[in-house]
């Protein structure tokens, strides 16, 4: 028995008349305490949650911007929505500075030696700057809650400049401690700032019309027509501002400037671009540019524009940010939900910079027991687990790839999974496996589509798929279905051509669920013969998006998430227990943004009782910190939040056939596993009690054993005599009853009742359990109950095992109300009421497998120790609403 578990029954116990309880429990800690302090924050029915150690290349975040000291030892690169990584080594190896708090982190920049940095938060936020090189931060309120898109820095990281997206520039002189709006700067939609070393030349666009400059550290700002009104994105300057550079968006050019900006050059040779982000080497000779478009790579030019050579580190993904050293020589580049690639020779090459741990997971998938876990990265590898979660294998056979979603068969061994783009953006295939992820095999007959969803059998055979193309101003998407493990591909015209953006099966693959997506919705459709026909659910929101989809093995618990609502500020969550026919809105969750971007974000055991669904958003839809994961044990009944886990965007979530596991992926993040807190057991003797009962009655031992309902109302306990009460048989004595209440943390909980009597009746056959059926009638419940006599320590007791149920037939108040009120009676037939064979003379339960006064011997040493925990557990009390 665990600390934890004495003392979640100690806690509703210690005020009792016996003192046998609590020394029992005392005695119990000389053995106990080598369990973790912690623990005792769980409670039976809490999920314990740990961080899988995946040992996974966090290569695939989704980086929003990097920065570089001017030798380009020193780097800094942020995540949107994640944490701020900063290296020594030129990014040899990153160090993720926790301490800032993961943000929606939008533009950072570093001044010369890399001590001082400066970043941004979009969405609402404040600037926060660094002096010691990202190892602690500031957080500067005097900024404003903005949305900030760019910053710039002086050499010396005394003179900042910073834009608001649709705002003014707002400079500081004294590196960030106060701020002044540049109301000269004018209102407008600005993506990008550079200064020059000195901080007084800056340089900005309007991503809707003309370059601006300034010569006054932002003071004044002066319109350069010269390069015309363009879909401005990026801009740099060299050292002393008199060579700028700007690209266009949009498929546009790349301009060149060598007068601060009064005439420009328009560089054709360099092609049209996406241009996201632009450095230049401090004498601006040497420039490097990001295309930013699908599958774009890097554009060097080493003659301040002229002529361009491209760079190719990875043609996968988008670049989205680069910075370049004083010399042009170091280069670090940052894709969107990709990689970070470091290069010390102009970008001739280049080599690619993971880090361990955090990674771009995006979806999740559990075999029935839970022991083989699957997971994918967005934009990078999959990862198996065959031991539960406690060490992960990358499976570079299935390549790194734009994956959506996985799921398994109950066994583990077979996994599906879908490529969502490819490597150019139009679309990309599904892989199967047969061997717990081993090997992979592209199913080209499926076709090259934009998979989004994916759903397996427990068998594996039978799936189900998604998918989401759009041509020729149409969602042309389809549900397709495979009977064959994914050999052959049937497209299932009768759900129609749409913007399809979730599937779910039933364990038999019978039972089918599909929903659109938040560029077409609406659509919700159900098909109980694996996909040849489907009926449209029309009972609920016809403007959902219907992009979170479960089913129970046996198809009758269905669960949907509308990430819209009629107003587009939040739907609901949906649960139907008739496979379908009827839905109830689970209002007490509330109008959530439920997850518009991956389909696996609910998980359901094999008996839909159990329900995890995870909220990305929270409350605001812009914070991309992320909301709670919510878990169900009833079906719906209630709902806990699994606040122990913090607010952070989890889109996938798995739960194992029993419900006792759970696996999720953090977008941005970790994989996390719950496993749920055992059952545990309250006692209470009743022999400390005031009672006229026959020994039978008044030196028997109750216990209650549960994850739901686990504590005995103390006051409710009483030893009830035979006075008034009549047995329904003939020649059956009524000894005496017993009554108590057990408390529930869950309505319509159950627990394990087992009643220890204080004597043996060898005969079992004539023993009977009655519950009370109106005033003085009983009611014969002997058949829904296990008699036995068991030895314990040498003496034997007859003991009374049966399950009470809140609000079930044996709930004397018959209401799931979180309270089960049982009392029962004991009768005997015939001469066994006579001569029973008491146990335990003195007090001492055999029931109990120890001897009390051995116990309360044994216990003194340890009676210091369990004080010491006693007050540390009052101290660490469980927040009030936690599960």
């Amino acid at each position: 028995m665990t600390i934890k578990r004495v003392l979640s029954a100690i806690r509703t116990s210690n005020h009792r008349a016996s003192g046998h309880r609590i020394v029992t429990a005392i005695a119990i800690f000389a053995f106990a305490v080598i369990v973790p302090l912690q623990s005792v924050l769980a409670l039976p029915g809490d999920y314990t949650w740990q961080q899988a150690e995946t040992n996974a290349a966090g290569d695939t975040l989704n980086w929003q911007a990097v920065a570089s000291s001017s030798d380009g030892t020193r780097l800094v690169a942020i995540v949107y929505g994640g944490s701020i990584y900063t290296s020594s080594d030129s990014g040899a190896s990153w160090t993720e500075r926790a301490s800032v708090g993961q943000r929606n982190w939008q533009s950072v920049a570093s001044s010369a030696d890399g001590t001082k940095l400066v970043a941004g938060v979009m969405n609402g936020g404040y600037i926060y700057t660094s002096t010691d090189s990202g190892v602690t931060w500031t957080e500067r309120m005097s900024s404003g809650q903005r949305n900030w898109q760019s910053l710039s820095s002086s050499a010396d990281g005394a003179k900042l400049a910073a834009s608001d997206q649709s705002g003014y520039v707002y400079t500081s002189s004294d590196s960030g401690a106060t701020w002044t709006e540049q109301a000269g700067s004018g209102l407008m939609y600005r993506n990008s700032i550079a200064s020059s070393a000195d901080g007084t030349n800056l340089v900005t666009a309007n991503l809707y019309g003309s370059i601006y400059t300034s010569s006054d550290s932002g003071a004044s700002w002066t319109e350069r027509p010269g390069a015309g009104s363009r879909y401005w994105n990026s801009v740099a300057s060299s050292a002393d501002g008199t060579k700028l550079v700007a690209g266009v968006t949009y498929g546009g050019y790349i301009y060149t400037s060598s007068d601060s900006g009064q005439t420009w050059t328009e560089r054709t040779s360099v092609g049209l671009g996406f241009w996201a982000s632009i450095a230049s080497s401090a004498d601006g000779t040497k420039i490097m540019a990001a295309g930013g478009g699908w599958g774009s790579s890097l554009y060097a030019s080493t003659d301040s524009g002229t002529t361009w050579t491209e760079r190719v580190p990875d043609d996968r993904w988008s670049f989205i940010s680069v910075a370049s050293s004083a010399d042009g020589t170091k280069l670090i580049a940052a894709q969107d939900e990709g990689s970070l690639y470091a290069s010390i020779n102009s970008g001739a090459t280049w080599a690619e910079h993971t880090i361990i741990g955090a990674s771009y997971w995006f979806s999740v998938t559990s075999s029935a027991d839970s022991t083989k876990l699957a997971a994918v990265q967005r934009g990078g590898s999959i990862y198996t687990s065959s031991d539960s979660g406690v060490t992960w294998t990358q499976r570079a056979s299935a390549g790194a790839r734009w994956w959506n979603s996985i799921s398994s068969s109950a066994d583990g061994t077979k996994l599906v999974a879908t490529d969502q783009y490819g490597n150019d953006g139009t679309g990309g295939y599904i892989y199967t496996s047969s061997d717990s992820g081993a090997t992979w095999a592209q199913r080209a007959s499926a076709g090259s589509r934009e998979w989004v969803s994916i759903s397996s059998s427990a068998d594996g055979t039978k799936l189900v798929a998604a998918d989401s193309t759009y041509e020729v101003g149409a969602y042309t998407g389809s549900v397709y279905t495979s009977s064959d493990s994914g050999a052959t591909w049937t497209q299932r015209a009768g759900a129609g051509l749409r913007d399809w953006a979730s599937v779910a099966t039933s364990a038999d693959g019978t039972k089918l669920m599909a929903g659109t997506g938040f560029r077409e919705p609406g659509s919700f459709y159900l098909s109980s013969d694996s996909g040849v026909t489907w009926t449209p659910v029309s009972s609920l929101n016809a403007a959902g998006i219907w992009t979170g989809m479960a089913i129970s093995a046996d198809g009758s618990v269905l669960v949907a998430t509308d990430a819209n609502g009629s107003d587009g500020n939040g739907g609901y969550a949906y649960i139907s227990v008739d496979g379908g026919i009827t839905w109830q809105q689970q209002t007490s969750l509330g109008l959530r943004y439920w997850s518009d971007w991956t389909d696996k974000s609910i998980g359901i055991s094999a008996d839909g009782q159990t329900i995890a669904i995870t909220d990305p958003y929270g409350s605001n839809w812009n914070d991309w910190n992320g909301g709670y994961i919510y878990i169900t044990r009833d079906a719906g009944a209630t709902w806990q939040p699994q606040s122990a886990l913090g607010g952070k965007q989890r889109p996938s979530i798995a739960v194992s056939a029993d419900g006792m596991h759970i696996a999720t992926a953090e977008y941005r993040g970790y994989i996390h596993l719950g496993e749920m807190e055992g059952a545990a057991t309250d006692t209470f003797i009743l022999s400390g009690l005031p009672s006229s009962a026959p020994a039978a009655i008044s030196q028997s031992a109750l216990s209650v054993n549960s994850d739901t309902c686990y504590t005995i109302n103390e006051s409710s306990v009483e030893a009830l005599g035979n006075v008034g009460v009549t047995s329904p048989e003939a020649n059956v004595s009524i000894i005496g009853g017993l009554a108590f209440d057990v408390t529930c943390v869950t309505a319509g909980g159950s627990a394990g009742v087992t009643i220890t009597l204080g004597a043996h009746y060898p005969d079992l056959s004539k023993v009977r359990v009655y519950k009370t059926a109106g005033p003085g009638a009983l009611t014969d419940i002997t058949g829904s109950i296990t008699l036995s006599n068991p030895t314990v320590s040498g003496s034997t007791n007859t003991t009374i095992t049966y399950t009470l149920a809140d609000g079930g037939s044996l709930d004397e108040d018959g209401v799931a109300n979180s309270t089960i009120v049982d009392p029962i009676y004991i009768g005997i037939l015939g001469d066994a009421a006579t001569s029973p064979t008491i146990a335990n003379s003195g007090g001492a339960l055999a029931a109990t497998g120890t001897n009390l006064w051995a116990l309360i011997g044994a216990a003194g040493a340890a009676i210091a120790l369990a004080m010491v925990i006693l007050v540390y557990y009052v101290i660490r009390q469980r927040p009030k609403g936690h599960l």
